[in-house]
Order: structure tokens, then C-alpha cells, then sequence
């Protein structure tokens, strides 16, 4: 339930102008979605060369063939109604619905064959996201900002830019009060609970106020009260005449009689498409009678899945069912409506008078940037993984080194303030990168469907993420360098220790571009985090830190031209021996002991000469795995089945 306050505010209508007001609370298009022979075939994806091999060494593994998911099915949906499209776990329901969508990103490699209409005309993308809402079935957020920060980001982003704030605020406000989240508006989402986000991505798609709506799964997760809620809600839009479509696995019979009409799909094929209490019925003529302690979705369910031990005849069903429809009533009175409609079709909007709304998006560039930086910079300094825990760390870690080095701050050897250097170093680089790989795999399929929703384009999340990640790392590196420099007894001339944290920050910048490059690769983190790791040991190695690169084989030895372990290795060692006059030697333990920093220099292999070439490598290292990150992220995008990594590909459920 909504506050006293926001209810005030949602009724306080003299803040709006009239004209928008009007504008806002116009009859919106109604549309009647109809689709004809629909044929989903899922073509297989193409082969490796080792499955290939392995399939000519092995010759009982079947060459990959198409499969079909839908075998021509046709139905309608009405304004003002909701359509539940039910059946078995693969039976084609949420293929179906991306069929629906109009939007290739969410057919896959699927090859659609058939109509698709809204109002007679061809449902296009363009068409879809003006028109068209679609609550996928995983709910994804930045979990770190709250209800009323989403729905704020959407309403810049996707409502047209003319719209004045007073509305976009009412909207926001209309949304929230609808879908009851008045209460919890400013908890973050990482707090609410599932029915709680599932209602806000409904109330997310409302803010374009769409007049068809497309929900896969609504229910999923929810326990029967929640799922009772979140179709309460589903049919008060319906109310204000929104065409309604989702899928259902199997509703508890409080969500089912919700439903309008019911479209149960069996292997792709129709098993039954009406209004649902002529369901039971109708399944009762044709000698399959619903027990009276079974409720109806139940019911429907069981008779539509394969029995184990029972498969044949469990096919045998589904095709007596399939074909019993095919020649039913039912279906004959659908075929007359249909073409009845298509002689009678309302005009859909002509696609060249909105081609210059679609061309471009909703927010100009620099508000993209604005939103998107914000949103990234909060989701930092909200994040307990990001920033409140990494900053204590390292405070921690600067500490407890500082005190193990702190007894030989007086007599240090080369050998001790080398391998706290190289220690350093390690730490602190490879801490970024693990860093990046264990957050932004997360956000990147939020990317994805914000994008797909023409919300912003790449370069504007790509820049805006980097540029929110770079004041944490300043911060946290500069701060775990203060704690402990003069504790171990580094240089302590004050320009060497900006030198030094300059060159930590630097080099810890390259290992978070290669954190993002590797991010945009998979958004599995486990895979991510793999990848990572093989690469980080071998940078390591050929760095100089625990090898001299003189010692490196040649045919290994141009790799650590690649490893900014390299560079900022030899950064630091030129930065705390230059100019130091004098090095203790007063320990015996270590032979033919170097007395200055220009000798200390000399047996490690540095010059100061160097410093230029270093400092241009690790630049160069750092923008090329930015720009690396960014075309792998083009390339995602430009992929013609970037939804086979939601597994959503071929997807039958």
C-alpha cells in the first residue's frame, strides 16, 4: 500500500499542466494480436571442429538436425483480457511468447515461419517497442539502488524526452501506487522480495503506459498468495483495456480463474485455445473427464505430460487431444472469428511515421551518460562487496604488512624491500582485477535487455562504467600505500611515495581493464574468475618478480612485454633506488651486498632510461583491453543469437 503522502501527491493534479495531463490520461491504441500457422524451428548451432571429429571417430553420435518447437499454432488476444498460454515443461509456451515479441533477440536461432499481427498488420520490432511491453521471466537489477532510483532511470530513459518532470514523476508515483510499492519505494532492491520485484518489473514496463503485454512466468518462484497478488495486478491492467499474454506452468486455481481464456500447448501443437471455464468442459466431451478432487490446471497439466514408463502412449494422447481440436468446434469458431477480423481489420500505425521516433533514443546522449554514471557510482559506494569491504581490507593488509617489515625499517636489506615491492604489486593489481570479475558479469545481462529496450546504447554504459570504477581505485590503493610506506621504510623522500602510489594506481588501472576485458567475455563468474586466474600466474611470471627476464627462454621471452607486473615492477625499483645514496649493508648474511640505488639498480636490470617506455607500455596495455572489452562487447550485441547465453535458444518451456 501506498503512503498517505504519495497518495496526496498522485492526487495533487494542479502540479500537472493540463494539456499533459490530458496527453497522459488519453485513450491509448487498443490492439488485438493475432498470429497464424506460427512454425518455430530451432536450427542447430554449428558444429566445432572437435565435435565433428569426435562424431567421425565415434559413429553412433547423430549429426545435429532442426528440430521444430511450434507446429502451427494460431490464436488471438483481445484487449481487455488475459490469455494464460499453458502446458508441460517443453512444451514450446515461452518460444511462443518470443515468437510474439516481434523482437529478434529473444527468437534466437529459432527460423519463425507464419503471421504475427497487431490490429492485421505485421508485428516489427520497431512496432514492438513502441507498442509492446515484455516482462521476461528472470527479474534483473542493479540490486544496490532502490525501487523508486529503477523506476526513475527507466522514466528518463524510455518516456519521450518532451515529457516535463511533474509527470514523469506522477507516472512513477501512478506505477508504484498500482502495483502496491509505495511502502518499500525506497528500500533497495536487493531487499525486496520476490513478489516485490516481480511487481516492479511490471511497473517498469508501465512507465511507456503499452497497450500489450507480453509476461513470461509471472508466477515462477512466488508462493500461491504472491502469485495471487501479482495477477491481481496483471488483471487490474487488463482492466484499462492493456492486452494481456503470459505464460503459466501451473497456476493454483486462484490464479487460474483469473485467466481469461487458456491456450494449453502440448509439443508445439495446440491442445485447447478458449475462455477458460468452457476448459473442463470441453476436455469432458471429448472422453477426458476432470476428477472433482483435481482442479482444472492440475488436471490439464497431468493429461498434457508424458508419464514415465508411458511414453507412447502418452504420445498417443497428446495426438487424439491435438487432432480432437483441430476438428472441434472450438477451432472451427476461431477460423470464422479470425477471418471475419481481417475483413474488418482496424489500421495499425503506419511503421514510417514512427521511423523517426525509433531511429533514435527516447534520452540524448549526454543524459544516457549522466543516469548511467550516476546509477554505476551508487552502485559502488552502495555495494558491500565493492567498496565498504575493499577499503577496510586493504587499511588491514597495509597494516599488517607495515608491522611484519616495521623491526627492519633500519637495517632492510635489498632483498627484503625488493620482495615487499614485488609483494605490493601483486596484491594489489591482482585484488582489482578479482574485483571486476565478480561484479560486472552480474550487470552485463542487465545491459543486454536495457539495451534491447533501446534504452541507451553501448559506448554510453561502457564509458560510464569505467569512469565509476576509477575514484574507488585511486582511494583504495592511495590509502593502503600511506598505511604502510614508511612503516617498511621505503624511500622517504615525499616524492617517491607520490611516485609510488602513482605507479600502484597505474598499473592496478591495467589489471582492472583486463578485469573488464575478461568480464565481457561470459557472464558466468565461475568461468570468468578460471579464465582470470590462468592468465594472472603466467603475467606474474614473466613479470621479473620471481624470474630475471634475462632469464626467461626466447621463445617465452616476448610475453613479458604483454605482463604490466613487467612494467610496474620496474617502475617501483626505479622509483625506490634513484637518487637513495646509501643502502644498509650491515648484515652478513648476504654477500657482495650493493651499497646505493645506482648499484641496487644495476644487478636487477633497470635503468632509469626506462621510466618513458614503461609508463607508455602500461598505458598502452591499459586502453587496449578497455577497447578490447568494448568490441567483445560489440560483438555480443551484433551476434545474430545472443540470447542462446540466457538459454533462452530453442528454449521449449
Amino acid at each position: 500500500m501506498a503512503s498517505m503522502t504519495e497518495i496526496k501527491h498522485f492526487w495533487d493534479l494542479e502540479l500537472t499542466p493540463v494539456s499533459e495531463f490530458h496527453k497522459w490520461h488519453k485513450q491509448n491504441d487498443q490492439y488485438m494480436l493475432t498470429w497464424l500457422d506460427v512454425q518455430a524451428t530451432a536450427l542447430p548451432p554449428s558444429e566445432r571442429w572437435f565435435d565433428k571429429l569426435k562424431r567421425f571417430r565415434v559413429k553412433d553420435i547423430p549429426e545435429p538436425k532442426p528440430m521444430t518447437v511450434l507446429h502451427g499454432v494460431s490464436g488471438l488476444a483481445e484487449p481487455g483480457k488475459i490469455i494464460a498460454i499453458m502446458g508441460a515443461s517443453g512444451s514450446g509456451k515461452t518460444t511462443l511468447l518470443n515468437t510474439l515479441s516481434g523482437r529478434p533477440h529473444l527468437k534466437g536461432n529459432l527460423l519463425v515461419e507464419g503471421l504475427v499481427l497487431a490490429n492485421g498488420s505485421p508485428v516489427t520490432e520497431k512496432f514492438s517497442k513502441r507498442n509492446m511491453a515484455y516482462v521476461e521471466q528472470t527479474d534483473l537489477f542493479i540490486p544496490s539502488i532502490t525501487a523508486r532510483e529503477h523506476l526513475n532511470f527507466h522514466a528518463i530513459l524510455r518516456m519521450d524526452r518532451d515529457t516535463s518532470p511533474k509527470l514523469r514523476v506522477e507516472k512513477i508515483n501512478t506505477a508504484l501506487i498500482q502495483l502496491g510499492l509505495g511502502e518499500c519505494s525506497e528500500e533497495k532492491i536487493s531487499q525486496l522480495s520476490g513478489g516485490e520485484k516481480k511487481r516492479l518489473s511490471f511497473a517498469a514496463e508501465l512507465l511507456t503506459d503499452p497497450s500489450l503485454m507480453l509476461c513470461d512466468e509471472p508466477t515462477c518462484g512466488l508462493d500461491s498468495f504472491m502469485a495471487g497478488e501479482v495477477m491481481k495486478a496483471l488483471k487490474g491492467l487488463a482492466a484499462q483495456g492493456k492486452t494481456i499474454i503470459t505464460t503459466i506452468h501451473q497456476p493454483p486455481s486462484a490464479v487460474y480463474d483469473l485467466c481469461d481464456s487458456i491456450f494449453l500447448l502440448v509439443e508445439g501443437r495446440c491442445a485447447y485455445f478458449g475462455p477458460t471455464v468452457r476448459a473442463t468442459q470441453y476436455f469432458a466431451d471429448i472422453g477426458f473427464l476432470c476428477p472433482y478432487t483435481f482442479s482444472p490446471p492440475d488436471f490439464f497439466i497431468l493429461l498434457l505430460s508424458v508419464i514415465p514408463d508411458q511414453e507412447e502412449s502418452s504420445k498417443q494422447r497428446f495426438k487424439t487431444i491435438c487432432d480432437a481440436y483441430e476438428d472441434s468446434k472450438q477451432k472451427t469458431d476461431f477460423d470464422t472469428r479470425v477471418l471475419q477480423l481481417r475483413i474488418n481489420e482496424l489500421p495499425c500505425e503506419d511503421e514510417t511515421d514512427i521511423k523517426a521516433v525509433l531511429t533514435m533514443y527516447k534520452a540524448t546522449w549526454w543524459t544516457q551518460f549522466k543516469l548511467l554514471l550516476y546509477r554505476s557510482c551508487v552502485s559502488v559506494v552502495r555495494n558491500q562487496a565493492s567498496l565498504k569491504t575493499r577499503l577496510p581490507s586493504h587499511i588491514i593488509a597495509g597494516l599488517f604488512f607495515g608491522l611484519c617489515y616495521l623491526v627492519q625499517k633500519n637495517k632492510g636489506t635489498v632483498q627484503n624491500i625488493s620482495g615487499y615491492l614485488a609483494l605490493m604489486l601483486i596484491l594489489l593489481a591482482s585484488e582489482t582485477v578479482f574485483s571486476v570479475v565478480q561484479i560486472i558479469p552480474m550487470e552485463v545481462p542487465v545491459f543486454f535487455r536495457e539495451h534491447h529496450n533501446g534504452m541507451y546504447n553501448a559506448a554510453t554504459y561502457f564509458i560510464s562504467r569505467v569512469l565509476s570504477e576509477i575514484p574507488p581505485i585511486l582511494l583504495i590503493k592511495t590509502v593502503y600505500v600511506a598505511v604502510s610506506y614508511y612503516m617498511v621504510g621505503l624511500n622517504p623522500d615525499f616524492g617517491r611515495f607520490m611516485g609510488c602510489c602513482a605507479i600502484v594506481i597505474i598499473t592496478s588501472g591495467v589489471g582492472f581493464a583486463f578485469g573488464i576485458f575478461v568480464s565481457m567475455t561470459s557472464e558466468n563468474i565461475t568461468i570468468v574468475l578460471s579464465i582470470s586466474q590462468s592468465i594472472l600466474l603466467p603475467m606474474i611470471i614473466v613479470g621479473g618478480i620471481f624470474i630475471q627476464p634475462d632469464s626467461i627462454p626466447a621463445y617465452m621471452f616476448w610475453l613479458k612485454y604483454t605482463s604490466w607486473f613487467y612494467y610496474g615492477f620496474g617502475l617501483l625499483n626505479i622509483n625506490e633506488w634513484t637518487d637513495r645514496a646509501e643502502v644498509d649493508c650491515s648484515t652478513d648474511t648476504v654477500p657482495n651486498c650493493v651499497t646505493s640505488g645506482k648499484n641496487v639498480l644495476h644487478s636487477v636490470g633497470y635503468s632509469q632510461s626506462e621510466v618513458t617506455g614503461d609508463v607508455i607500455a602500461l598505458s598502452a596495455l591499459f586502453f587496449g583491453y578497455l577497447l578490447l572489452g568494448y568490441l567483445v562487447l560489440l560483438w555480443k550485441l551484433s551476434s545474430k543469437h545472443p540470447s542462446c547465453r540466457y538459454g533462452r535458444c530453442g528454449s521449449r518451456g
